[in-house]
């Protein structure tokens, strides 16, 4: 009888070992890269405690060091406690690396690259919790953020990872299934001693919440096509700049004649700029510059058969009309159109056929971003509404109480309004927005802005005063303007980058994200 009991129990203990195995194999997808869903296994396997073989050296076929409780089983990386597994580049010196990393809940976890040792290296950290990923840099001990960019990661899930090592330039892409897995979430340069001595990428299981698969290398040999690139800045002396896109053409115009007016360039490719001529001379249009307050941030915008562009003179906003996008513009009424000073007008055409004004105003009014009605026809005005205004203690005032260079944007019904904040002068000028389902109230701010800010690594500072545009292939870009160098802030440069909305399942509304600043060549958009 006694007999009987252990034998039963014997063929129960196999019959778990077995199941154990077939969903263990069911789980992982070796080094295929194959997503997988079945969360089940995952905790099975960590209850039974079969996937840690410490024993074992390679991974996907390269030479890896494990440490803590960390293993290797049927081509996946795991852990049932904090563990690492340290991976030898060997001798390459431009490379990319590949590899899949399984998320298994809110938590996260990174991999540590350009790995010189405990103390310097570079960390990349998938956060499901905020759908973010973020980029860091560890040196001597300290460790600082470098950039944190939206990332469609969330508990459960697998996406692919692919960094690359050319020079000093390390970029990073991540393929979360979205529309921008061929364009890098990271597009940084980093200091020459990390990539010759960090060859080593360190994989960080992460207390078992994180696994690897898919891992992969290969030298990188080609060159860029710069033919079919473009690199910033694309424009000098182009402040505040605006492009608009017209019949095939684009027209770029900004802050850079403030005493004459505004000079006006085109493009088809938007790499390959011509032209320059005056658009708007100071004797066509009401208002005149003075030595300290010139013609500044203009914007054009087509309406039927006329283009019509809101400018800043003497801090005073002013309107002018032409029946072509290179004019000559004219004013066509005899006044401001806001009374007291402000500056920075942008236009706003909605679904429903209503026009709106935005700019920064003070003097009668308390400073802040503002917003009202325009008829383009009679030029009034409806009733002024504040918007928005710098809240003390955040990013908008490090350097300067500032919010300015309004543009809004709508989608799927919300109401998107872009800004500027600090001083421009300062290198904390940065990008952030505010979300209402009302064009004239109720916005709210983002709260991870700013989302366009400076990169010391490249050399890019007071990013801003910007504007947004769809290209005829369809892609929403945004031009901004930068400072000249790290030490002087003019002649300021025009620059652009790709922008797209982000929605996350569990998250009301689209977030908005700027897939910039670049300093390295980024591919031309589609102009079909």
């Amino acid at each position: 009888m006694e007999q009987a009991k252990k034998s039963k129990l014997h063929r129960r203990l196999t019959s778990v070992i077995m199941i154990v195995i077939i969903l263990t194999v069911a789980s992982f997808s070796g080094c295929t890269g194959e997503n997988t869903t079945n969360t089940t296994a995952d905790k099975t396997i960590t209850e039974e405690n079969t996937l840690m073989t410490e024993e074992n050296t390679t991974f996907c076929g390269y030479q890896i060091e494990l440490s803590g409780g960390a293993g290797v089983k049927d081509g996946v990386l795991s852990s049932e406690k904090k563990g690492t597994g340290l991976v030898d580049l060997g001798g390459v010196t431009k490379y990319a690396v590949s590899f899949n990393v399984r998320l298994t809940d809110r938590n996260g976890g990174g991999v540590n690259l350009l790995y010189i040792d405990e103390d310097n290296y570079y960390r990349l950290n998938l956060g499901p919790r905020w759908h973010t990923a973020t980029l860091s840099r560890k040196q001597n001990g300290n460790l600082e953020v470098i950039k944190t960019s939206n990332c469609n990661v969330t508990s459960d899930c697998e996406v692919n990872v692919r960094i690359t090592v050319s020079g000093t330039l390390l970029r990073i892409y991540i393929d979360d299934g979205g529309e921008y897995k061929d364009i890098a979430k990271f597009d940084v340069y980093v200091p020459a001693g990390y990539t010759k001595n960090g060859k080593r990428i360190m994989l960080d299981c992460a207390n078992g919440t994180v696994s690897y698969s898919g891992f992969a290398l290969e030298e990188i040999t080609g060159k860029t096509d710069v033919g079919k690139s473009y690199i910033n800045p694309v424009h000098e002396n182009s402040a505040d700049p605006y492009i608009l896109v017209d019949n095939g053409t684009y027209y770029l115009y900004a802050t850079n004649a403030v005493m004459e007016g505004y000079r006006v360039y085109t493009s088809k490719d938007l790499k390959n700029w011509s032209g320059g001529s005056l658009c708007l001379r100071t004797a066509d249009v009401y208002g005149a510059p003075t030595s300290s307050a010139g013609f500044w941030a203009p914007e054009v915008y087509r309406a039927g058969e006329k283009y019509y562009l809101v400018y800043t003179v003497a801090e005073h906003i002013g309107i002018a009309v032409s029946d072509s996008p290179t004019g000559p513009f004219k004013s066509p009424i005899s006044r401001y159109l806001v009374s007291h000073s402000a500056i920075d007008p942008t236009l706003f055409f909605d679904d429903d056929g209503k026009v709106y004004l935005y700019y920064v105003g003070w003097g009668s009014v308390s400073y802040g971003i503002y917003g009202r009605e325009i008829n383009l026809e009679t030029y009034e005005l409806g009733e002024e509404k504040p918007i928005l205004k710098p809240d003390s203690g955040t990013w908008e005032t490090k350097e300067g109480s500032v919010t300015e260079g309004p543009f809004m944007l709508k989608h799927d019904g919300t109401y998107y309004l872009t800004y500027s904040g600090n001083g421009y002068q300062s290198k904390y000028y940065a990008v952030g927005y505010a979300t209402s389902s009302d064009p004239l109230s109720g916005f709210w701010k983002y709260s991870n802005n700013p989302i366009l800010s400076q990169l010391p690594s490249n050399e890019v500072y007071g990013p801003g005063h910007h504007a947004f545009f769809t290209t005829p292939g369809g892609e929403l870009m945004i031009v901004y303007h930068r400072h000249f160098s790290s030490t002087a802030v003019h002649a300021r440069t025009a620059c652009l980058d790709r922008a797209v909305f982000v929605k996350y399942p569990d998250e009301k509304i689209a977030r908005l994200e700027i897939l910039g600043p670049t300093s390295s060549y980024q591919p031309l958009p589609d102009i079909s």
